[in-house]
C-alpha cells in the first residue's frame, strides 16, 4: 500500500497503519523531539551531552567524514538524490546573493582565500600543472587529458556559464606563466559598475554613458552556434543598449568563428543585434588606459591591466 509521509512528503510503501516513511520522520514529528530541539538550539555538544559523550560523538563524526558516502554503504542513487536535494536548496536560497550576503564579510573572505588557494597551479588537481606532474608529461600534452577535452555543447562543464572576473584574471596569469598565451591585449574592469573587457569595449561604454544613452552588460541567455566542424558552442554578447539592442564588439574580423557568432546573433535578435568592429582608440592601449584613469578617477576600476608595470615604470 502506498503512503505519503506527512513529515518529508516522500511516497513510500507499507502497512495500512504505517504513517511515516522512517523512524527519523516519526521521531521528528513527536512533541518530545520538537521540544528537545528547541531546548538545545545554540548549545554545544558538550552542553547537551557532557564532555565524555560529546567527545565520543565528535570522534565518530570525524571517522564518518573520513570515509566516502559509498564506503558508508550509500547507493549511487542515494548519493545522487542527496546531491540534487542540496543543489536545489542552495539554488532556491542563495541564487543572486554574494558570499558576503550569505556568510558575512569575514567568513566570505576566508572562503574566497581558500577557493583561490585550491584553484591555483599544483593545489588544483585538475590544473594543467597538476595533470602534467601526475602524468609526467608536458603542459601541451596535459591539455588533452583535462576533464573537459572532447566535451562540447551541453556536455562541457562551463556550457551556458560565465567565468568570474577573478577566474579570467587567474587564467591570464596562468597562461602567461606557462607561456601558452599572451595576455598583453587583455584588460578588464568596471566603469560606473558596468563590466568591460578590452579597450574597445571600454571606449564604447564610456562614449554611451557620457552621451546619457542607457547601456548595461548583457545579462540574457547565451547565444548558441556551431563552428565549421558542426560542434556546438555558446557565447555572451557584450552590452544591451536602450534596454533592447544587443551589442557585440570585436576588434578583429579574422578571429575564429566570428561569422558563426554573428549569424547566431542575427538569427536570435534580428535587426536588434548589432556587430561592431570599427572602434578605434587612436593610441596605444597602455596610454589609453592611463588617460582614462586620470580623467575618470574612481569611476574607472581597472581589475586587470597587462600594461600596469610598464605604465608605472614610465610615469
Amino acid at each position: 500500500m502506498k503512503h505519503i509521509c506527512p513529515k518529508c512528503g516522500k511516497e513510500f510503501e507499507g502497512r495500512k497503519e504505517r504513517k511515516y516513511c522512517s523512524y527519523t520522520c516519526s521521531s521528528k514529528s513527536t512533541t518530545k523531539f520538537v521540544e528537545m530541539n528547541k531546548k538545545n538550539i545554540g548549545k554545544t555538544y558538550e552542553e547537551i551531552y557532557g564532555e565524555e559523550k560529546a567527545k565520543e560523538i565528535k570522534t565518530q563524526m570525524s571517522l564518518d567524514r573520513s570515509c566516502s558516502l559509498k564506503e558508508r554503504g550509500w547507493s549511487d542513487e542515494a548519493i545522487q538524490k542527496s546531491i540534487d536535494r542540496t543543489t536545489k536548496y542552495f539554488r532556491e536560497v542563495h541564487t543572486g546573493k554574494t558570499y558576503e550576503e550569505i556568510y558575512g564579510e569575514e567568513k566570505a573572505k576566508e572562503i574566497k582565500e581558500k577557493m583561490i588557494f585550491h584553484s591555483n597551479g599544483d593545489n588544483n588537481p585538475m590544473s594543467l600543472q597538476s595533470i602534467a606532474k601526475r602524468k609526467d608529461c608536458s603542459l601541451e600534452e596535459a591539455h588533452f587529458l583535462t576533464p573537459a577535452i572532447g566535451r562540447s555543447g551541453e556536455l562541457h562543464p562551463m556550457f551556458g556559464e560565465h567565468h568570474s572576473v577573478e577566474s579570467k584574471i587567474q587564467m591570464m596569469n596562468s597562461f602567461e606563466e606557462n607561456g601558452s598565451y599572451s595576455s598583453y591585449h587583455f584588460s578588464c574592469g568596471y566603469f560606473d559598475n558596468t563590466y568591460w573587457q578590452g579597450t574597445y569595449e571600454l571606449k564604447y561604454l564610456i562614449d554611451n554613458i557620457e552621451n546619457e544613452i542607457p547601456i548595461k552588460r548583457y545579462d540574457l541567455k547565451p547565444l548558441y552556434y556551431e563552428d565549421d566542424e558542426k560542434k556546438p558552442h555558446h557565447y555572451f554578447p557584450d552590452f544591451i543598449l536602450n534596454e533592447s539592442t544587443i551589442i557585440e564588439i570585436k576588434g578583429n574580423e579574422g578571429r575564429e568563428n566570428t561569422e558563426n557568432k554573428k549569424n547566431a546573433g542575427i538569427k536570435t535578435f534580428g535587426d536588434k543585434y548589432i556587430y561592431i568592429n570599427d572602434i578605434r582608440i587612436n593610441t596605444k592601449a597602455k596610454l589609453f588606459l592611463r588617460t582614462m584613469k586620470e580623467k575618470y578617477g574612481d569611476r574607472l576600476n581597472i581589475k586587470y591591466n597587462p600594461h600596469e608595470k610598464e605604465i608605472n615604470e614610465n610615469s
